[in-house]
């Protein structure tokens, strides 16, 4: 804990500003975006990309990276299911994290390395961590009713998240 992570960004090189540069794809996802250097920016040798770091320090500074990258297409790149498993190693104590870490398990391809019953261990480990977190047992619900289609299983999450956030069935 408390080291630096550099997340390395590479992107084929333009020449204009008309057609900006557009990702490419790394020979292996899971390892090859994040490294422990500190090498400035710079022009990949014989490939003419350009690869970008970004300082990730801290547990927010996680959050705001995951937050850039949710998918918007309802699917979860294996790079960033590979950055949220980082970012729950480094900050293990995180409910925030945790919950994140289910959800984009639940968004991913077919490709994903971890199962659906990885993304519900995590919900109920930022429940384990903060019993308080309304939205870890609210999405550990949803996760039961509409991923895992089991209802009654997820009736206590909901109730529980609802007495959470105040709201009470009558």
């Amino acid at each position: 804990m408390g080291g630096v992570l550099l997340l390395i960004f590479i992107l084929e090189a333009s020449d204009t500003d008309e057609n900006p540069p557009q990702p490419c794809a790394p020979a292996n996802p899971a390892t090859a975006l994040w490294l422990q250097s500190t090498r400035p920016a710079s022009r990949v040798a014989d490939h003419g990309t350009l690869a970008y770091t970004t300082r990730i320090v801290n547990e927010n500074d996680y959050i705001t990276e995951l937050t850039s990258r949710w998918p918007r297409d309802f699917e979860t790149s294996l790079e960033t299911i590979a950055l949220v498993d980082a970012a729950v190693r480094e900050f293990p104590r995180s409910p925030r994290l945790w919950c994140m870490r289910g959800c984009l398990i639940q968004l991913g391809s077919e490709t994903c390395p971890h199962s659906l019953d990885d993304a519900l261990a995590s919900f109920k480990r930022a429940i384990e961590i903060d019993p308080q977190f309304a939205e870890a047992w609210e999405e550990a619900a949803y996760c039961y009713h509409n991923v895992l289609d089991d209802e009654t299983a997820a009736l206590p999450y909901f109730r529980e998240a609802e007495r959470l956030r105040g709201h009470h069935a009558a």
